[in-house]
This record gives structure tokens, C-alpha cells and sequence, in this order.
């Protein structure tokens, strides 16, 4: 691979990583049942953080493509608002702290928990190798935001 071709790749990644953080932030409590259309045909990468006055702290960033079936954006994002779910949000703070899964939620609802989003693709136009991409623009995320629960 050539030095200008490490360096496109570099400025694409960049890119959906400016783009995601420049993504308009929701509340963790306003989670929106109502975006269910939209988001269930769409693939990217998210990012929860914690606002803490003017500095905020990367809890978790994490990908959802296509797969086998019907998943999406949508039905990773929602996996992060229940309490039963392990690999996700909740499981891993929970995990780490030794709290219960449902004081968890309820700190993540009363707290100052955000997330964003950025839709890479849509199912009716999904380049063939949508799923390799969205790793590595996963990876990317999160070697510059260092989330503090994605590898917990």
C-alpha cells in the first residue's frame, strides 16, 4: 500500500469520525422509538459519551451493519437500552462496576449521557463490502476516542 493511499484511507476515516461527533447529540432518556423507520434500514457507527461541565468522557463506540437478516442501526442502538443485554452499554458498565443492570439504566437516564450517530449506508444502496468498512471505521473511532466501556 502507498503512502498516498494510507493517507486517503486516513482522511475518509477521519472524516466519519468528525462527522459522527458533529452529529447532533440526544439525551440518553430521549432515546427515539419514533427514528425505528429510518434507522432499521440503515448501517453505521455510534458513540455514547458522558458531558461532565465542558469535557466529556467516551463511554462506548460501536458498529451495526446488516448482517445475516435484519438487523440495523436500529436494532443495535435499542440493545443498549435493556438491562438484560451483556455486550452492550448497560452489561458493561454493569460489569465493571458490580452495579445491577437496573441502577445502571437509571444512572444512564438520570445522568448526562449522550449519543450520536452516523448512518454510513443504507440498505437499499449498501456498497458489497459495507460490513469491512464499518470496522474499520469502528476501529478508527475508537482508537482516537479511547471509550472507556467498548472493550469491558
Amino acid at each position: 500500500m502507498s503512502k498516498s493511499s494510507v493517507a486517503q484511507k486516513v482522511e475518509i476515516y477521519a472524516g466519519h469520525l468528525n462527522s459522527l461527533l458533529a452529529a447532533t447529540p440526544l439525551k440518553y432518556a430521549s432515546w427515539p422509538q419514533d427514528a425505528k423507520d429510518h434507522l432499521s434500514e440503515s448501517a453505521g457507527v455510534y458513540h455514547f459519551f458522558e458531558k461532565d461541565g465542558p469535557s466529556i468522557s467516551s463511554l462506548y463506540v460501536g458498529k451495526a451493519g446488516y448482517g445475516d437478516g435484519d438487523w440495523s442501526l436500529y436494532q443495535r442502538l435499542k440493545q443498549h437500552f435493556q438491562t438484560s443485554q451483556k455486550n452492550a452499554l448497560i452489561g458493561k458498565i454493569a460489569k465493571c462496576s458490580g452495579q445491577d443492570p437496573k441502577l445502571v439504566k437509571t444512572s444512564l437516564v438520570e445522568g448526562e449521557v449522550y449519543l450520536q450517530w452516523l448512518e454510513i449506508s443504507r440498505k437499499d444502496n449498501a456498497p458489497p463490502d459495507i460490513e469491512a468498512e464499518l470496522v474499520w471505521v469502528e476501529c478508527f473511532c475508537k482508537s482516537i476516542l479511547k471509550p472507556k466501556y467498548t472493550n469491558a
